[in-house]
């Protein structure tokens, strides 16, 4: 065979590949309908459409000398036909049969199949076709036909449409295409910058216009010869600036007409580009039914599957992504979720399990994917536990989790609440992975379970994958990218805004600390050292409901980029995710908010600022006596935000008691309290030597001129008013005493 018979025969080959794949779906498909309840009528004609199939791929098979297969394909011919004639009768075993069947096509196909499979294969299908009993083991359950089919047909919502006339392209060359077709927007970006250009160029120009015309205006007046000489050269000079702001007006007005048709035919040209890349999520659910009736036999469950995909078109690269998770999700469901039929039935529940993939559009380009089951749900205590065990969680975290924080940790990897590890679960990797997946793609994971009433993700994905927002941000004059949909908000801070725990920078955030840590560190670069007296940004940065406060050096608000893939050796690098180009052709980092947060979890961030040795003594002590506990709170919250250690007590006989026993540099203390009030627990300690000195500060709602009398009279530093209290107030009257 010389070189031109061999490419004919290998792109033969290829075309025969694709060809044989719809073939097989047709058949598989068919074979689905046909385990669901079907009218006789309906179910003779879709026996004879999979007969046709399959007759199909036998004639293909034998063009491309493929005799395996050709074998294969008769003998299902046979099966097919005796079933048509009503000689054999449908069962479970049949079913496996043929479905084995296509698997063992596929292996062809795959090119790796063992043929002793193929020959024990075909004398199965020849003993079934002639009605014979046969040998055939499989992990399965025995399921009458009057119960729930394993698999119900998915729910098409698409509407008959006259078949279009198409071709066949190569996906890379779909991808090259489009690649290409991206790079055009940078131009439109680029065109757009140098029209602003152009109007800051024309604004200078009429400034120093005016500027000159000024000039010569006062200059004219003179009577000096020196100064009358200079006017021509200035005179020449503004009509040299009036030329040329006339002509950067004439390419701005272009600039404005070629930037706005560029434009247009740019996005034109784009859309029309990712309308080509967009495929039916459907593509996504079409494994999924031979998948769930495989599964659902081998573990002896009953489970009907419902698909809607609403005719929504996702781009593809997204499709490639997600097509394992949600498999993931489908498993899970499978094994953790639906029980055995005999379970359900103790529960009330119908013997058969139902799992729904629901697909909806969303505002905002987005798609929302519903996966649901009215399976056990989880069980959130059971979970709690498995946490514990794994000392993921404390005792005392344990019982504080909320149940959504608690169900959050269904995410943590190796956490699983299955007794046993099979082949399908029970490692507690599946869904962490999931979330890695789903966040990597712009997207959000929800979840909803109710004990003993099923268990619903909710997943959230852009349509496209071409652009999305970021936030620009800089560390050490470096320009960087961070997702927009990760980014909580934007904060300004200042240095007494932090305090330190753990050798770890935290601040208080609506009442809830958060870790601190700066980008520089994170990304090994150098920081800029900041005063205290300075501002710092930061965005409280969110990935897998875990959350941080990320420092950075300067925030230059929200755009726009065109994401472009890092290649090997780039692929994988660290808290980096893709990049992007900006207008001036600098390339752009956009950093990975998943490994942003894991590594601010495995750093022990050193301290923020360039402190004094007297910066870094042990932070002050303020024993706060209150009886109210939202203010008490409060109160605490603020001083432990302000870098101070706070000791509590409820009241002033508590506060004494708390006296003896601690070094406290001041007390804030409450005047209207049970058992000892304010006043007298100043007037003792002003009688004890050892208190004589101790900055006391009396905060109360009683704001009479008599009663601050009485409390400074009393020994009293301070007295606030909580009819005006204001925490700048507080902290300014506590740096007076500490």
């Amino acid at each position: 065979m010389d070189v031109k018979d061999k490419e004919f025969q290998e792109r033969l080959l290829s075309i025969f590949q694709e060809e044989a794949s719809d073939h097989l779906k047709a058949i598989s498909d068919g074979l689905l309908k046909l385990e669901s309840d079907l009218k006789p009528n309906e179910r003779d004609s879709l026996i004879e459409h999979i007969f046709r199939e399959a007759h199909s791929l036998k004639g293909a098979a034998r063009s491309v000398d493929l005799h395996s297969i050709t074998e294969i394909c008769q003998s299902l011919e046979n099966v097919l036909s005796a079933w048509k004639q009503k000689k054999i009768d449908q069962s479970k075993t049949l079913f496996d049969v043929l479905y084995d069947t296509l698997d063992c096509i596929q292996k062809v196909l795959n090119q790796n199949t063992d043929p002793s499979d193929s020959k024990s294969l075909i004398k199965n299908l020849e003993s079934l076709s002639e009605n014979k009993t046969i040998s055939f083991e499989r992990k399965s359950s025995s399921i009458s036909q009057d119960k729930a089919p394993l698999v119900s047909p998915i729910t098409s919502l698409k509407t008959s449409k006259a078949e279009e006339k198409t071709i066949r392209i190569s996906i890379s060359k779909l991808d090259r295409l489009f690649q290409e077709g991206e790079e055009l927007l940078i131009l439109k970006l680029i065109s757009g910058q140098q029209l602003i250009d152009f109007k800051q160029l024309s604004s200078s120009l009429s400034k120093s216009e005016e500027e000159i015309a000024s000039i010569i205006q006062g200059l004219s007046h003179s009577k000096d010869d020196e100064t009358l000489k200079i006017l021509p050269l200035l005179e020449k000079y503004f009509e040299k600036i009036r030329q040329c702001q006339n002509k950067i007006k004439n390419l701005i007005q272009n600039s404005q007409y070629n930037d706005h048709f560029a434009s247009a035919m740019i996005d034109t040209h784009l859309d029309d580009l990712k309308k080509i890349l967009m495929q039916p999520i459907s593509t996504v659910f079409d494994p999924i039914p031979r998948m769930v009736r495989d599964i659902a036999s081998q573990l002896g469950k009953e489970i009907r599957l419902e698909c809607r995909d609403n005719e929504i078109e996702i781009d593809r690269r997204i499709l490639d992504e997600i097509k394992d998770p949600i498999i993931h999700i489908i498993r899970n469901a499978i094994d953790h979720g639906i029980e055995l039929p005999e379970a359900r039935k103790a529960e009330g529940k119908p013997s058969f399990g139902t799992i729904q993939i629901i697909a909806s559009e969303r505002e905002g380009n987005k798609v929302e994917l519903k996966i649901s089951d009215d399976g056990v749900g989880i069980n959130i205590e059971k979970l709690k536990k498995a946490a514990l065990d794994l000392n993921i969680i404390s005792l005392e975290e344990a019982n504080s989790l909320s149940p959504k924080d608690a169900l959050a940790l269904v995410f943590e990897s190796g956490l699983s609440t299955s007794e046993k590890v099979t082949d399908l679960s029970g490692r507690g990797l599946g869904l962490k992975i999931v979330l890695e997946k789903i966040d990597k793609l712009g997207g959000h994971l929800d979840i909803d379970t109710h004990l003993s009433k099923g268990t619903t993700l909710i997943i959230t994905l852009p349509l496209t994958l071409a652009t999305f927002r970021g936030i620009h941000i800089t560390v050490s004059n470096r320009s960087y990218i961070v997702p927009t949909h990760n980014v909580k908000r934007v904060l300004r801070l200042k240095y007494q805004d932090f305090r330190k725990a753990e050798n770890c920078e935290t601040l208080i955030v609506d009442e809830t600390p958060l870790s601190y840590v700066h980008l520089s560190q994170l990304l090994n670069v150098e920081e800029d050292k900041k005063k205290g007296t300075e501002l710092i940004y930061g965005l409280i940065l969110n990935a897998f409901d875990k959350v941080i406060v990320l420092g950075v050096d300067g925030i230059f608000g929200e755009e726009e980029v065109l994401v472009k893939p890092l290649s090997n050796p780039c692929k994988r690098i660290k808290n980096i995710m893709a990049a992007t180009i900006f207008e001036n052709g600098t390339i752009v980092p956009i950093l990975n908010p998943l490994d942003l947060i894991q590594s601010a979890s495995k750093t022990n961030a050193s301290s923020l600022f360039q402190q004094d040795p007297n910066d870094l003594a042990a932070p002050k002590t303020i024993l706060l006596a209150e009886d109210s506990i939202t203010t008490r709170l409060l109160l605490k919250n603020t001083l432990e935000a302000s870098g101070y250690k706070v000791i509590t007590a409820v009241n002033g006989s508590e506060a004494f008691e708390r006296l003896k026993t601690n070094e406290i540099d001041l007390l804030l203390t409450d005047v209207e309290m049970p058992v000892m009030d304010g006043f007298t627990l100043t007037e003792i300690l002003r009688r004890i030597e050892a208190f004589k000195h101790l900055p006391v500060i009396l905060c109360t709602s009683k704001g009479s001129k008599e009663d601050k009398e009485r409390g400074i009279d009393l020994g009293a530093n301070a007295y606030l008013d909580k009819s005006s209290f204001s925490q700048e107030l507080l902290l300014s009257t506590l740096r007076k005493f500490l």
